[in-house]
């Protein structure tokens, strides 16, 4: 997708496709009739009149430049901005549980931020889009070492409530890491299985 970047190719490799019937923000540019899928209906899609779609319907519409995705906002009502992910980031390296951002904040920003460019796209400040990008990046390099080095870590004191806002992107993304620890659990478990019979 037109303004992608190395580190943003979230659609480019699919990643984002467990997060594909969460719903994002569109603004419509030109008039498109209600639009008819086996599962349901989406529209009438209006110009200047915002509407939620599944994601997967929103990247198309981009992808046609009828449609352009809004800014997401956090689950306690904020939109986000650079400014506010910078404040995000600053948290997470202040505390050791992960921050509470939305299960799917990470792809909906992709979505944001990798709209192609039109003249009737949603006028923004340029410098505001690349200190986003920037912002959204270090927030997801933070989370990825804090997350790193707490899977590697996990032992029966772990606090497992320290994950309790992980994020399903950050799970596909630590995947190997996850069947790591799984696995060890598992060692774990037929090692107390092992210890336990021997004592009967």
């Amino acid at each position: 997708m037109a303004g992608t970047t190395s580190h943003d190719n979230l659609f480019c490799d699919r990643q984002y496709h467990d997060a594909g019937e969460s719903l994002v923000t569109v603004m419509p540019v030109v008039r498109l009739e209600k639009l008819e899928f086996i599962e349901r209906e989406y529209g009438p899609l209006l110009p200047g009149i915002e509407i939620q779609v599944p994601m997967w319907l929103g990247d198309l519409l981009q992808r046609r430049r009828v449609a352009y995705v809004q800014l997401p906002q956090l689950p306690d009502g904020r939109k986000i901005s650079s400014q506010i992910v910078e404040e995000l980031v600053a948290q997470e390296r202040s505390q050791a549980e992960v921050v509470q951002i939305g299960d799917y904040f990470f792809e909906q920003c992709y979505a944001y931020l990798g709209r192609p460019s039109d003249p009737h796209a949603e006028s923004c400040d340029r410098n505001e889009l690349v200190l986003l990008k920037e912002a959204v990046f270090k927030l997801r390099k933070v989370r990825q070492s804090k997350l790193t080095i707490f899977l590697k870590s996990v032992d029966q004191a772990t606090k497992i409530m320290d994950l309790g806002w992980i994020t399903t992107f950050e799970l596909a993304d630590q995947r190997r890491t996850v069947m790591m620890a799984t696995d060890y659990f598992a060692n774990v478990w037929k090692e107390k299985a092992t210890l336990q019979r021997a004592v009967e």
